[in-house]
């Protein structure tokens, strides 16, 4: 990693996975100090505000916060704070599911408007169906949940 240049995305999921490698092993202080550089590449990475997030760094955003929480649930589990474990491994599933529901949708959106689409010079007049809306119960996050310092907001990553 110090002789090459990855990007920053790969470079905060190789501190994620050395983190979650040393709270595993039990070294939880090089543990927290790989969540705390992970931590500050994200904010690095994702730290300004946009607008309009395209869905690649959307997925890479749900993913790094997910992977966090996750890890930190494991450092969490290896302090003995089972409560505080638990709490993490529930929001990581959470802001996971927000990011498979944001799939479906916009995959949901392309198929819909590819299924409008008829031949304009055909004889056969266009059928107009009724859209199939599905319920669905994937719990939704307010995007401002994702900021990985909300992941971290209880443990000093230091």
């Amino acid at each position: 990693m110090k002789d090459a240049s990855p990007s920053k995305s790969i470079q905060l999921t190789w501190h994620l996975a050395y983190a979650e490698y040393f709270a595993r092993i039990g070294n939880l202080t090089k543990a927290k100090s790989h969540m705390s550089d992970a931590e500050f590449l994200y904010s690095e990475s994702f730290g300004s505000p946009k607008k309009r997030i395209d869905a690649a760094e959307r997925a890479e955003r749900i993913l790094a916060v997910g992977r966090a929480g996750y890890v930190l649930s494991v450092i969490a589990f290896e302090e003995s704070e089972l409560e505080k474990a638990v709490s993490y491994v529930d929001y990581a599933v959470r802001v996971l599911k927000t990011g498979i529901t944001s799939v479906k949708r916009s995959s949901q959106k392309k198929t819909k408007s590819a299924s409008q689409d008829y031949d304009p010079f055909s004889s056969a007049p266009k059928q107009f169906e009724p859209e199939k809306v599905e319920k669905d119960d994937s719990v939704q996050m307010d995007p401002k949940m994702w900021a990985f310092q909300t992941v971290c907001a209880n443990v000093r990553c230091n």
